[in-house]
């Protein structure tokens, strides 16, 4: 399961996180970087409905990405 939680990057080059949550030594994270107008489109009224047709056209993209690789290897496999 994924969860987003927000952070910035202070002087140092170091992400500080600005939710308050518990991360164990070796969590595994994934780091988006988003621009200011990203992140006001994001919050901007009506945006977030949009989110799932959004999401689904990113995914079936990325499936059929993984599709494509997925098939390469089995040809070298055989």
């Amino acid at each position: 399961m994924l969860f987003t939680h927000r952070g910035v990057v202070d002087d140092e080059g170091i992400i500080q996180l600005l939710d308050d949550i518990e991360l164990k030594e070796g969590t595994h994270v994934l780091v988006t970087v988003a621009d200011p107008d990203t992140l006001i489109a994001l919050f901007r009224p009506g945006y977030p409905s949009k989110m799932p047709e959004e999401r689904l056209r990113a995914e079936l993209h990325e499936d059929a990405a993984w599709a494509h690789l997925l098939k390469h290897r089995q040809s070298q496999d055989n």
